[in-house]
């Protein structure tokens, strides 16, 4: 929750406690609705926020000065008991505040080390599966009497744990950069229509047995991007539809444009993602159930397509019929531009 949402709330619940003691001061006194007060900055204290906390504690006083205090509707107090009342306002305001960072620093505590947890456990799966298949096939191969036939299936597999291999730490060293802030793309003018034609061509044999569609744009479709990032972009969620689309994977490609946009969309036929899971699946590290892989597939397209000046977005279809990403890039108009396509 956003900080001022919490100064909102302080706001509000002081309006209406305010709006109570007006009600029962009559009955149990000024003073005593000065107490009543400032149970508001013990309630703040639980957000875990210094500021709010002492702002919560400085409202309450003043509301109590203001409202309640002989003059009424005057900041002015003439009472030495009432002084002792303002000032302990503030003492109790700013021992919370020290209580609420230290509930604060140690709450942060813990979830890093649920995160480094959590991120240990699944980084050594992911690094562990493939050479586990690594060793197992090479010893396999090792030994004699083997057909032909069957030393190329442990080399394929031996293969396919490789390039495993290889997509966690790159990931691993990409999620780096971003954190790291190391990312600079070095733009240049790609046609997309080529670029997306000639990456399916690429990797369709990759992709095992998830049959890919692709449909361009009417005319050419420019956009000034790093090509090296594209091609992490659209690997990591062709990596996804794959994951997620069912038994016999479909992907659908399709290029158009949309409000002065150029927009990519991916489509697959899976049973899509959960609601609840929406909001999360750009998380680092973030899986769905019963979902391999580190998680961070996703969000490291999301940060790439970010740095290229794009935007990334979801959508589930219904009735469980395929999920969907778009994608859209600022459009690259070479006429204006005085690019000058030599081919």
């Amino acid at each position: 929750m956003k900080v001022q949402n919490y100064f909102y709330y302080s706001m509000t619940g002081i309006f209406f406690v305010t709006l109570m003691c007006f009600v029962i001061e009559p009955y149990i006194g000024y003073q005593s609705v000065g107490l009543f007060l400032m149970l508001n900055i013990l309630i703040a204290s639980f957000t875990g926020k210094t500021k709010v906390v002492l702002f919560t504690g400085g409202l309450s006083a003043l509301a109590w000065n203001f409202f309640f205090i002989t003059p009424r509707y005057h900041f002015s107090v003439s009472s030495t008991q009432d002084r002792v009342m303002i000032l302990t306002y503030f003492i109790v305001s700013l021992i919370m505040a020290i209580i609420a960072s230290r509930i604060h620093n140690h709450k942060q505590i813990i979830e890093s080390e649920r995160l480094y947890r959590a991120i240990f456990d699944s980084v050594s799966h992911e690094l562990k599966t493939p050479l586990t298949a690594m060793v197992g096939s090479a010893s396999a191969i090792s030994m004699e009497n083997l057909d032909a036939e069957t030393q190329k299936i442990l080399i394929y597999e031996i293969m396919e744990a490789g390039q495993r291999l290889n997509l966690v730490i790159n990931n691993l060293l990409d999620m780096s950069r971003i954190r790291s802030g190391l990312l600079k793309p070095k733009k240049e003018v790609i046609e997309m229509n080529t670029f997306v034609s000639e990456f399916v061509d690429r990797h369709q044999s990759r992709m095992q047995n998830m049959k890919i569609s692709f449909e361009p744009s009417e005319k050419e479709s420019y956009i000034l991007a790093d090509e090296g990032l594209l091609e992490n972009i659209f690997f990591n969620l062709f990596k996804n539809s794959q994951k997620h689309g069912g038994v016999h994977p479909k992907l659908e490609i399709k290029i158009s444009m949309r409000n002065n946009l150029l927009e990519i969309s991916l489509r697959d036929f899976g049973l899509g993602v959960k609601d609840a899971d929406l909001d999360k699946i750009f998380d680092p590290f973030f899986s769905s159930e019963k979902s391999e892989g580190l998680g961070l597939g996703l969000s490291i397209a999301k940060a790439f397509v970010e740095a290229l000046d794009g935007k990334i977005q979801t959508v589930n279809l219904e009735k469980h019929s395929g999920f969907i990403v778009a994608i859209r890039f600022p459009v690259f108009d070479l006429k204006k531009s005085g690019f000058v396509d030599v081919n």
